[in-house]
């Protein structure tokens, strides 16, 4: 790993390309913050009114017919959800302006650059050294291919990481100079926009829980890069997958609603995933084998595990489907067209076959 890291970080691009984005980030959330709205003060008898309606709630809902058997996700998640919030008591609950962090928190765009910058630097590690046919070299060594693409898939995921952590820090910074303190030590839920959140945690502690949230879905998306990269000799099928994806993966966290009957998707939804306000905004059970099954959680579990076998499925095609890069479609239709035109310039004059090579081919006509 060490030696690939070098190797890539001597790369002049990758620098271009990580200020680039850094600096794209920062002016995208400029524009989205400056056109959210300041949120209103969430008083403290509010939230402690939603807390204690919640066991007059559920009462009410066991007087139903649908929650009376004890074996259905109904009753059970009726009952995971008076116990989440009991152990809630409201305390560090601070009234005052919490703008700052819902700007923060509403960025939906941090992910993209996560994408972009993985991309690029999965370029370098996989299409790059192909196509110039070092494999034919490196995969014969005696360290062993799973070894080597180990390696590559640990240094993307090591440059994802700091990536993300980049941006993330950039972000609170920049936001904390413009529209003031985030007010660290406040319970999340003074914030009226957090108000189903149904963890006992500060400002702070959710800043921190969702960065590293963000690294686990950064670090997924270089793995999962990594294995097309590996899968398809040919890059553009690599991009065109991993763009439909993405595409459809932005679509869903847009248009699902957590109250449809397609909530499940939200677990493995990277952009849901990614965002502070869907992720811990919103109180989300999933039913599991007619079990409740926290949202986040199951999200933490299914990255893990679907980092994991995209990781064995690009070690295994690493180490057996290829060992040079398949001709591209550009690049058969060029050769094709080459061959083609060839019989136009086809002669075996000497005088015009020099003409012809010192005027077009080596550029060098006369006006």
């Amino acid at each position: 790993m060490r030696y690939e890291l070098k190797k890539i970080i001597r790369i002049k691009a990758v620098w271009i390309v990580l200020l680039v984005l850094i600096v794209s980030n920062l002016f995208l959330l400029n524009a989205f913050s400056s056109e959210q709205s300041t949120a209103e003060l969430y008083p403290m008898e509010s939230y402690k009114q939603f807390l204690e309606q919640i066991p007059e709630q559920t009462k009410d809902f066991l007087l139903q017919k649908e929650y009376r058997d004890k074996n259905t996700f109904l009753y059970r998640n009726l009952m995971k959800t008076e116990s989440d919030y009991a152990s809630l008591t409201g305390g560090g609950f601070k009234e005052d302006d919490y703008s700052s962090l819902n700007r923060y928190a509403a960025y939906p765009y941090h992910l993209l650059f996560v994408i972009l910058f993985a991309l690029i630097s999965a370029y370098y590690l996989i299409p790059a050294e192909r196509r110039g046919g070092k494999f034919l070299l490196l995969k014969s060594t005696s360290g062993g291919h799973i070894r080597l693409y180990a390696n590559k898939v640990l240094t993307l995921m090591a440059m994802t990481f700091c990536f993300s952590i980049i941006c993330d820090m950039g972000e609170i910074v920049y936001i904390r100079q413009k529209y003031g303190p985030f007010h660290r030590d406040a319970l999340l839920q003074s914030s009226s926009v957090f108000r189903d959140c149904p963890y006992d945690i500060t400002v702070f502690d959710a800043m921190i829980g969702m960065m590293a949230v963000r690294v686990l879905v950064s670090a997924f998306i270089g793995v999962l890069v990594m294995m097309l990269f590996s899968s398809f000799r040919r890059n553009e099928f690599s991009l065109a997958i991993f763009a439909a994806y993405s595409i459809a993966e932005y679509f869903f966290s847009v248009k699902i609603s957590i109250n449809s009957s397609m909530n499940y998707l939200t677990a493995i939804n990277p952009f849901y995933q990614a965002h502070t306000t869907a992720m811990l905004g919103n109180y989300l059970n999933l039913n599991i084998l007619g079990y409740p099954v926290s949202q986040l959680r199951a999200s933490i579990v299914i990255l893990f595990t679907a980092g994991i076998a995209c990781f064995c499925i690009g070690a295994l095609s690493f180490s057996i489907q290829f060992q040079i890069e398949e001709e591209s479609l550009i690049g058969i239709i060029m050769t094709r067209l080459r061959k083609i035109f060839s019989y136009t310039w086809h002669t075996s004059k000497p005088g015009v076959f020099e003409t012809g090579k010192v005027l077009i081919h080596q550029r060098k006509a006369v006006v």
